[in-house]
C-alpha cells in the first residue's frame, strides 16, 4: 500500500472515517506505540468502548498479547506491509474474533492495521474440519468390528478415541442386565487425572435411574449440561452422579434391535458443558456400531453353543451307533461261538455217550457178560454227563458276565480261591493232585464278585484236564506288584501239563469260532476267565514254565488291580 509522504494525520482521519472497514493507527514515539486512532468500523467490530483507550500505550493494551506489540515493532523496523492472521478477545465485549490484521507503515511514525474479521469463515472451516475428523473417526471404529477377535480392545480404544474428540473426562459403555435388574460399567476410558469409577458401577439399580432410562428412551438420549440443576424428582440418579464428580454429561442408548441392552455417554468433571451436535452424533453412530457388533458377538456365541451341542450329540450319536456296532458284532460272535461249541464240545459229549451206550449194549448181548466192562462204561457215560452239564452251566455264566452289570465290591480273593481249590478237589477226587498256594500277604483284595470263583476254577480245570502226570502239580504264587504306576494283585498258576504250543499261545483265550478248526480247542473255560478278568480291569496271559519248552508245562498270569484298604 503506497501512501503520500507527510500527509497529517488529521487528513487520514477524515478518509478512514468513512470507510466501512475496520481500521485502527498507532503512533511511535521511542520505543514504545501509542494508541491514536479508531474509525467506526473498527469501534463495532470491537464492540464499543475503543475510545477509551485513545493515548494508551500498546504494551499497556496489549500487555497479555505480546505477539501484537512484536507486530507493531516489526513493521515499523522493516518500513513495509505485511499481514497477520490472529484470534483475539476484545476487553470491551469479551467476545473473541478471528482476524486478519494488514500492518502498514506510515512515514514518519504511524502504523495502520487494517483488520477483516474472519471469524465467520473460520467457524465454517472448523466446522469443516471437525466434521471431517468426525468420519474418520466412526470410520476407524467402524473399522474396528469387522473382526471380533480382539472385541474388547476395540471397545476400549473406541470409547479413548470418542472421549478424546469430544474433550471428555470420561467415556464409558453400560450394559443392562434385566434379570439381576441392574446396570453395570463393562468398559470406561479416563483422561489422565481423572479417577476411574468402573469398579464402583458394577451394580447400580435400574430403579434407581428410573427417570435416566425413561429419558434415555424417550429423547433418543440424555443430555445434562449442569447436574446440579436437575428436577427434584431425580434425587437419586442426581446423588449416583455427583458422588463421582460428575459435572455434565451426555448419553445414547444402545439397542439390539428394539431391545434396550445399555448406554454409551461421556461426562465432564471439571466443568459445566454444552455438548455440541457433533458430539451427539459420534456418540449415536458409535453406539450403532456397538449394537450391531453386540449383535454379531451375541449371534456368534449362539452359533458357537449350538455348534458345541450338535457336536456333542453327534459325538454321543457316533458313539452309541458305535457301540450298538460292537454289541452286534460281539452278539454275532457269540452267536457263532455258541454255534461252534455245541457242533464241537457238545457233540464230542454226545458222541462219548452214544459210543459208550452201543459198547454197553454189545457186551450185554454176549453170553459172558463182562459186568466191570459195563461199570466203567457207564462210569464214562456219566463223567461225560457231568462234562455236557458243566458246558451248559458255563455257557449260562458266559452270558450272565456279558449282559448283567453286576456292582463290584471289594473282596479277599484268597477265600475264593480256597473255595475253587476244594471245588476242583472235590471233582477230581481220582486224579492225584498236588496243588499248593506261596503268599507273603495274609489279605489280597480286589474289587470284584462272586464270578471271580469261576475265574480260579476254569485256571485249575484247565490245568488238571490237559495234564498227563501223575501227580499233578499247580503252584499258585501271590504277591503285590505295582505297573504302570498302579497297584495289583499278581497271581501265576504254574502247572506241569502237556503245554500249550507258541502259536496257540495268543487265542486260547478266544471264542472256539475264532480258533483255527483244526486245533483242539481248550472248551469254554478260559474264554469265561478271560471275560470276567475284563470286567475287573485285569489282564491275563500265559507263557512256559521253562523258556523255550512248551512241553514242560504252562504258566498262567493274572493280574488284578488291589483295592484300597
Amino acid at each position: 500500500m503506497n501512501h503520500p509522504n507527510k500527509l497529517p494525520l488529521e487528513r487520514f482521519k477524515s478518509i478512514f472515517d468513512e470507510l466501512p472497514i475496520p481500521i485502527h493507527i498507532w503512533q511511535q514515539i521511542g520505543n514504545e506505540f501509542i494508541f491514536r486512532y479508531f474509525n467506526e468500523a473498527n469501534n463495532a467490530l470491537a464492540g464499543g468502548k475503543l475510545q477509551d483507550m485513545i493515548g494508551i500505550a500498546a504494551s499497556e493494551v496489549h500487555k497479555n498479547n505480546p505477539d501484537l506489540i512484536e507486530n507493531l515493532h516489526e513493521c515499523a523496523r522493516a518500513k513495509t506491509e505485511f499481514s497477520r492472521d490472529l484470534t483475539y478477545k476484545y476487553k470491551s465485549s469479551g467476545v473473541e474474533k478471528h482476524l486478519l490484521v494488514i500492518y502498514s507503515f506510515l512515514p514518519p511514525d504511524l502504523v495502520i492495521a487494517v483488520t477483516q474479521d474472519k471469524t465467520k469463515l473460520w467457524k465454517q472451516e472448523q466446522t469443516i474440519k471437525h466434521k471431517s475428523k468426525l468420519q474418520n473417526l466412526l470410520s476407524k471404529i467402524s473399522s474396528r468390528f469387522v473382526d471380533l477377535k480382539d472385541f474388547n480392545s476395540s471397545i476400549n480404544e473406541s470409547l479413548e478415541d470418542i472421549g478424546k474428540f469430544s474433550g471428555a473426562s470420561r467415556s464409558y459403555l453400560f450394559l443392562i442386565d434385566d434379570r439381576k435388574k441392574i446396570t453395570y460399567n463393562s468398559h470406561e476410558w479416563c483422561k489422565p487425572g481423572v479417577n476411574p469409577q468402573l469398579q464402583n458401577n458394577q451394580t447400580i439399580s435400574l430403579e434407581d435411574i428410573e427417570w435416566f432410562l425413561k429419558t434415555l428412551k424417550r429423547e433418543k438420549g440424555v443430555h445434562i449440561p449442569d447436574v446440579s440443576q436437575l428436577p427434584p424428582n431425580t434425587e437419586k440418579i442426581r446423588h449416583i452422579l455427583q458422588k463421582q464428580d460428575i459435572k455434565s454429561l451426555l448419553n445414547y442408548p444402545l439397542y439390539i434391535g428394539e431391545e434396550l441392552i445399555g448406554f454409551i455417554g461421556f461426562d465432564d468433571t471439571e466443568k459445566t458443558t454444552e455438548w455440541d451436535q457433533e458430539d451427539f452424533e459420534s456418540l449415536k453412530i458409535t453406539a450403532e456400531i456397538l449394537g450391531n457388533a453386540l449383535e454379531r458377538k451375541q449371534n456368534e456365541m449362539i452359533l458357537e453353543n449350538l455348534t458345541i451341542e450338535l457336536e456333542k450329540k453327534v459325538d454321543l450319536r457316533t458313539k452309541e451307533l458305535k457301540r450298538s456296532e460292537e454289541q452286534y458284532r460281539d452278539a454275532y460272535e457269540m452267536a457263532n461261538f455258541y454255534k461252534t461249541l455245541i457242533a464241537h464240545d457238545m457233540n464230542n459229549v454226545l458222541q462219548n455217550i452214544k459210543s459208550s451206550m452201543q459198547l454197553g449194549m454189545i457186551n450185554l448181548e454176549e453170553d459172558d457178560c463182562d459186568l466191570h466192562k459195563i461199570k466203567e462204561l457207564f462210569e464214562i457215560i456219566n463223567e461225560q454227563t457231568i462234562r455236557g452239564a458243566k458246558l451248559v452251566q458255563n455257557i449260562r455264566k458266559i452270558s450272565n458276565v456279558e449282559n448283567e452289570e453286576e456292582t463290584l465290591t471289594k473282596i479277599d480273593l484268597c477265600r475264593y480261591l480256597q473255595k475253587a481249590l476244594q471245588s476242583v478237589r472235590d471233582s477230581n477226587q481220582s486224579r492225584d493232585l498236588e496243588i499248593k498256594i506261596h503268599s507273603d500277604i495274609t489279605e489280597a483284595y480286589v474289587n470284584a464278585n462272586n464270578f471271580i470263583e469261576d475265574l480260579f476254577e476254569n485256571i485249575l480245570i484247565n490245568a488238571i484236564k490237559y495234564n498227563d502226570s501223575s501227580p499233578v502239580k499247580v503252584d499258585i504264587t501271590i504277591e503285590n506288584k505295582v505297573q504302570d504306576q498302579k497297584n495289583y494283585i499278581k497271581l501265576v498258576f504254574e502247572d506241569n501239563g502237556i503245554g500249550i504250543e507258541n502259536g496257540r499261545k495268543a487265542m486260547i483265550f478266544e471264542p472256539m469260532s475264532n480258533q483255527s478248526k483244526t486245533s483242539s480247542g481248550l472248551g469254554v473255560g478260559l474264554s469265561l476267565v478271560k471275560k470276567i478278568i475284563e470286567t475287573y480291569n485285569g489282564k491275563i496271559w500265559v507263557e512256559n514254565k521253562i523258556q523255550n519248552d512248551y512241553s514242560k508245562g504252562s504258566k498262567f498270569i493274572v493280574m488284578l488291580p488291589r483295592a484300597e484298604l
